[in-house]
């Protein structure tokens, strides 16, 4: 997932706020071990990469993204649709649009309590589908000119009939992860008459999300 450190979260650890010490150690942790990208702007990074609150190995991750800047640039240089803005607090809607990308906004408090900072995990119906889907991922990222060594990081969990929904459903009422379901219609495309529905797996995800559709953000992500 790609994370944008808003100025606040700079405004937060100078209160010396342990929501965003614990953060941003953590999500700059996963962005060492490659399971997130981390983007900020410059005046934020050359704090952040200075601040006496964190450990010498968050520093020097940070110094890393700082020197690193030139060749991965910040967010709003990307042509990405969909993007995390870790805020101090939430402002407005939690999702909205900047720059013609929607934003979801995450609390410090909430990135320290969950795992969200690392992998997000994907929920398919099979493996196959996952390296289908990981294939078409790194194609739309070389697209969008994002940098070849970005790589695509996620934890796969297959699912499979009523399998899928039920992770799916788990995996919301956890409210611990970012998580992407894919799953298809079913929809037999090649009858010719209108009688034909749409798949058990399909109709199960859409009673889930219907369910819990205020911890539904932008589309097919969910908390």
């Amino acid at each position: 997932m790609l994370f944008n450190i808003d100025e606040s979260c700079l405004e937060a650890l100078d209160d010396r706020d342990s929501n965003a010490i614990e953060a941003l150690t953590m999500l700059a942790s996963y962005r060492r071990q490659g399971k997130n990208l981390i983007f900020a702007k410059r005046p934020e990074l050359e704090k952040l990469r200075n601040n006496e609150y964190f450990n010498p190995e968050t520093k020097k991750i940070f110094e890393k993204i700082f020197d690193e800047m030139m060749e991965f640039k910040n967010i709003d240089n990307y042509k990405i649709n969909k993007y995390i803005n870790v805020v101090r607090e939430i402002t407005g809607e939690r999702v909205k649009k900047i720059n013609n990308k929607e934003e979801c906004q995450l609390t410090l408090k909430e990135l320290a309590y969950s795992n969200m900072s690392n992998l997000t995990i994907i929920i398919t119906e099979n493996n196959k589908d996952y390296e289908f889907y990981k294939i078409i991922g790194k194609y739309y990222t070389k697209y969008k000119g994002i940098k070849s060594s970005i790589d695509i990081s996620l934890e796969s969990i297959p699912g499979g009939g009523n399998t899928t929904a039920n992770v799916l459903e788990s995996k919301i009422i956890d409210e611990k992860y970012l998580c992407l379901c894919i799953v298809d219609s079913d929809i037999k495309y090649l009858k010719k008459d209108s009688t034909h529905k749409k798949g058990d797996t399909i109709r199960k995800i859409e009673e889930i999300v219907k369910k819990n559709i205020k911890k539904i953000i932008f589309g097919n992500l969910y908390l």
